[in-house]
């Protein structure tokens, strides 16, 4: 389609079918010798829904079948997706998530969840005091000398007190790994 078809003088219907779509069927044509009927049909996908939800905050940007392409919805979130196996990738500034597989059935509803977590990394603190504490955005996280682990990613505020000296504070930037 759109494609002209020669018909003899008649009643006729037109069925259109494509596959992963419902057929879609004209009204009953009277048809006459030298006329020109235009059928206008529109053809309906098959999808079914998946109910997409996420634990550890919302707002993830969530991608079927291919992780670098464009995002289908912000979950939580329902999508319409033809039926099949499908792999829903998740993306979020900060955090992760892995992948999930879905089998979509025509006209049914799925549900899946994802858990965000986040991205983290480590601080090293050394000082030339041993025993001085170690905050990270405020919260007590050690003393030192000390590796500070799982450290979520991004601008932090480091901030190294102890009884008797100033304190130190320094900003930094603390990446995955």
């Amino acid at each position: 389609a759109p494609r002209a078809l020669a018909l003899a003088a008649g009643k006729y219907r037109v069925i259109a079918e494509l596959d992963g779509f419902e057929p879609a069927v004209s009204a009953p044509l009277e048809i006459k010798t030298g006329a020109q009927v235009l059928v206008p049909l529109k053809l309906t996908r098959i999808v079914g829904t998946v109910q997409v939800a996420v634990e550890g905050g919302s707002g993830a940007a969530v991608h079927v079948d291919d992780e670098h392409g464009p995002a289908a919805c912000q979950a939580p979130c329902s999508l319409q997706i033809p039926p099949g196996r499908h792999l829903l990738y998740f993306s979020r500034d900060g955090f992760q998530a892995a992948p999930r597989q879905v089998n979509v059935v025509a006209k049914q509803t799925v549900k899946t969840s994802a858990t965000l977590t986040p991205l983290t990394g480590s601080v090293v603190v050394s000082a030339d005091e041993r025993d001085a504490v170690i905050e990270v955005d405020g919260k007590p996280m050690g003393f030192t000398p000390s590796v500070i682990q799982n450290v979520a990613v991004g601008k932090r505020r480091v901030r190294i007190t102890m009884r008797g000296y100033a304190p130190v504070e320094r900003d930094v930037d603390v990446k995955t790994g």
